[in-house]
Formats: C-alpha cells, structure tokens, sequence
C-alpha cells in the first residue's frame, strides 16, 4: 500500500469517527428534544391546571382537579391530599384520587402523612422510596413524592403528594428532578391559589358584612356621626338630619361640638365627655341637645373610638338615639307614681301586696308607722315567711293567704295587735287574690288590706253596754207597770 492509499484510508477513518460522533450528538440532541418537549406539555399541563383553578369553582371541584393534576404533571400512578387542622383532637381530612382505600386502610394513610407533615420541612418536595423509606411509607408504596404547604393564618397545614405502588411500578418512569422542579411549581401555584380563594372568600364576607352594616346605618332610626381622628364629621346618616336639621354638606369637616348646642347645666356630662374623649376611650351617656331650630331634645349619646390593626386610631363612630318621648313619658310616670303613693303613704289603711311566694312587693307604710313591724317600702326584698316566726300575725296572715290562693276567694277575719307601748288595737284585715292575665303565666298576687277597728269596737261595746243598762231599765219598767196595774186593779 502506498502513501496515497494510506492517506486516503486513514482520512476515511477519520470521517468514519466524525460520522459516529455525529451521529451520538444528533442522538443527544434528540433526547435533549424530546425531554425539551415532554416537559414543555408537563408545564402546558401546569398552565391548563392554572386556568381551570383560577375560575369561579368551588371547594371540592378544585380539590378534585389538583388530584388530576398531581398524577397527569409528576405522572403518577395516585395521588393525595392530607388536610391537617390545627385545632386540638381534630381529625384530618384525605382525599386521593388513582387508588382504592377501604375505612380501615384510609385511616392508616392519614395517620402515616400526619406523621410526614410533623417530618418534613415546607417549600421542598422530597422524594420517599420503599428501599430506604419503607418504615415511613404505607407497605404498597414504592416511591412517593410530598410537599408541605402551611397556611397558619387559617388554622391548617396540607400535603400534597403522589405516589407510585410496587405493583405498578414497572409501569411508570422514575421521579426524576424535572418531576421535583415542577412539583414544586404545582405545590407552591396551589398554595397561592389556595390562599387567595380564602382571601377571596373573606372579602366577600367582608363586603357583605360591610354592605349589612352600611344598610343598618343608613336605615337606623338612630343618628349616626362618623368622624375622623380629629373629631371632624366624615358622614352622617339620614336620621341625624332628622333630628337635628343638620345636613352632611353643611357639617361636613366640623367638629360635632361646634354645631350641636347643648342646655345649660351640664357641666358634668361635659367633663365627663371631655375626658373620655381626650382618653380615647368609649363612653355613653344622655346630655340634652338643641337643634338647629333650637328646640331641645333628650340624646343618648355613645361614642367609640375605632382603631386600626396596627392600634392607631383612625375614628370615632358616635350612635345617637333621642329619647326624648322616653324621658317625658318616664317624668310622667313619676310624677303620676310618686302622686299615687303619696296618697297611698296617708290612706287609713294599711295596704301591702303579695306574691304567691311570700315576697312584699308593695306596703304603704314604715316599720315606724305601721302595725306590721316590717321594712320600709323601699326594701321590698324580704318575704313574709322571714318575720312569721318573729310575729304570729304575719304567721296566720300567710295561713289566710294560703287559703285564698285554694278557694281563688277573698277572706275577711279580725286580727288584735299589741303596740311597743303595750296598748291594743283591733283590725280588720282583708286578703284579695288579683290574677295578672298579662303577666308571665298569669301570675297570682294577694293585696292585703289592714284597718284598724279599734274604735269600732270601742263603739260597739259601749253600745252593747248601753243595751244591757236600757233592757234592765226595761225590766224594772215593766214590773213596775205590771206592780201599778195589778194595785189598780185590786
């Protein structure tokens, strides 16, 4: 062989090599297309996950489709998610979607990721293997891949995870880094979406609550006053300009104190006000206001101050109500009461009122006054049945009232009372059962009325007196008419 031939066959050798490793690059590139390719779908898959989630589903439908996710993104043979509620003896939630589970085997799966979510840390999916994890893992698991996602704000923790069995194992390719890199991705875009549909929730809540309180305030009888830090009105409701005649444009940025006049003779409840407020503390009292007619007007008036979740002060929302049919209805009441019992305190007769367990609701008269010996009508508390031992009057009194609750009839009998002074006084004294068809069951009460008689009896025996002496005088009249007209007979 010459030179030429072995020029020749060794430039064929050498393309013969550059062919091969062409051939090995053009090999890798393809691998390098293919993988490029197949995690290019697993992260379209991702993004079809994304889309589908981000709607206006509902729990157990986004439960539902994270569980296809897992096994069609990390291509596995199942998957699973273990809800774990941080409240104390709350039993956690599991949910799996590729593998069967009777009651019994599905309470060992909850109780084995319990423990994985004590072991694991979060933000990391690790992978498990029978191999080398077997003693973590339900016994007909091979491998298995978690991750730990914490959402303390709402009382939970979650892991998600997919799995691939023994039996089916040859089945299915092994968990490789693209599988952890896009787990990952899943776990952490599900956590988000999964913390925001909370938030969502919430704000609605938040805006349906906001819009029932808005329709209260705006509806409320009662006047209502927002300010800001300063005490400088930011709103008012229709009701105040009602009862005051002020309108929120005419108000609007002025201090409540600059326009809403008060009557002399408050200094109290403007010291009171004054400090509260300078304190920043809530307070509640009834000061009398003018309108902006200069009429006045009971207000009850609370103020609160509102803060934010950083604790500054950001307002003061003040509640209004004017009572004033309230308090001139009460002064009548009064007025009329206090006129009743005067008449009552100087009536003859003693008069007290009684409940079916004993207990004095009314006595027209004082422990000083009266026959009795009982507390003072402003101490009402006591029962009869506390003084029967200490009186036998009060002790034949609770007899008699007895009797009348049996016969629903009134009893009318003599009682004689002896005086701290030793003299004696003869009463009459009736008990009258009084059925209150609009109280609380037709309540039962007894009114007890006592009049002396002592008088009457004085009376009445001097009249008895009198009798005897004239029927004697009558006697001896007539035997002596009977002694003459037998002499003027004779």
């Amino acid at each position: 062989m010459n030179d030429s031939e072995e020029s020749l066959l060794k430039e064929y050798r050498e393309l013969q090599l550059r062919v091969t490793r062409f051939s090995a690059i053009e090999q890798e590139l393809i691998n390098t297309r293919d993988r490029l390719d197949h995690e290019l779908i697993l992260y379209k898959r991702l993004q079809g996950f994304t889309q589908r989630a981000i709607q206006n589903i509902n729990l157990f439908e986004f439960i539902t489709l994270l569980l296809e996710s897992i096994i069609d993104i990390v291509e596995v043979e199942s998957s699973f998610i273990y809800i774990d509620h941080s409240a104390e003896n709350a039993e956690g939630e599991l949910f799996q979607e590729g593998i069967s589970l009777d009651v019994i085997r599905k309470a060992h799966y909850r109780s084995v990721f319990k423990q994985l979510l004590k072991r694991i840390g979060a933000k990391q999916a690790v992978v498990l293997h029978a191999e080398k994890d077997g003693e973590t893992l339900p016994e007909e698991l091979q491998t298995c891949i978690c991750f730990r996602i914490e959402i303390p704000e709402h009382g939970f923790s979650c892991l998600l995870a997919g799995a691939i069995t023994k039996k089916n194992a040859p089945l299915y390719q092994e968990i490789k880094n693209k599988h952890n890199t896009i787990f990952e991705i899943l776990c952490n875009q599900t956590e988000t979406l999964y913390t925001n549909r909370l938030y969502g929730e919430e704000l609605q809540k938040t805006k349906a609550e906001l819009q029932k309180l808005s329709l209260i305030a705006t509806q409320t009888g009662n006047s209502v006053i927002i300010t800001n830090r300063f005490g400088e009105v930011e709103w008012v409701n229709k009701a105040f300009t009602r009862t005051t005649g002020y309108s929120l444009e005419e108000i609007a940025g002025r201090k409540p104190k600059d326009f809403l006049r008060r009557m002399p003779g408050q200094a109290d409840e403007e010291k009171i006000l004054t400090e509260h407020l300078s304190q920043k503390k809530e307070v509640e009292l009834t000061v009398v206001n003018l309108n902006k007619s200069g009429n006045p007007y009971y207000n009850r008036l609370q103020i609160t101050p509102v803060y934010d979740q950083a604790g500054h002060l950001t307002n003061f929302i003040s509640i209004q109500r004017d009572i004033t049919r309230e308090v001139l209805y009460q002064k009548e009441n009064d007025s009329i009461r206090n006129f009743f019992e005067a008449v009552l305190a100087h009536a003859p007769a003693e008069i007290m009122v009684v409940d079916s367990q004993g207990k004095l609701l009314f006595y027209n008269r004082t422990r000083e006054t009266g026959l009795w010996g009982l507390e003072s009508r402003n101490s009402l508390e006591s029962t009869l049945l506390q003084h029967s031992e200490q009186s036998p009057c009060i002790e034949r009194l609770l007899e008699h009232i007895r009797e009348a609750e049996k016969s629903s009839g009134s009893i009318q009998y003599e009682e004689l009372f002896r005086s701290t002074d030793g003299s004696e006084k003869n009463t009459m004294i009736s008990v009258q059962p009084y059925t209150d068809e609009k109280g609380a069951e037709n309540s039962i009460y007894f009114i007890v009325t006592l009049v002396e008689i002592s008088e009457i009896k004085k009376i009445e025996k001097t009249v008895i007196r009198n009798n005897e002496e004239l029927r004697k005088i009558n006697s001896e009249l007539d035997n002596f008419v009977y002694s003459v007209s037998h002499d003027l007979r004779s």
